[in-house]
């Protein structure tokens, strides 16, 4: 069996690791990837005829 510790970071990953819940608080990159590479969010503008 599990230790209960070992079974709370299972069940709850975000209370050990808060990266894993919200990434856009450590990587806003992640959150918002049209903030840092704007050809992401439209890719039209970077790829110009």
């Amino acid at each position: 069996m599990l230790a209960p510790v070992a079974a709370a970071k299972l069940a709850a990953p975000e209370v050990v690791i808060p990266e894993l819940a919200a990434p856009e608080v450590v990587i806003p990159e992640l959150a918002a990837p049209e903030v840092v590479i704007p050809e992401l969010a439209a890719p039209e503008v970077g790829m110009r005829p």
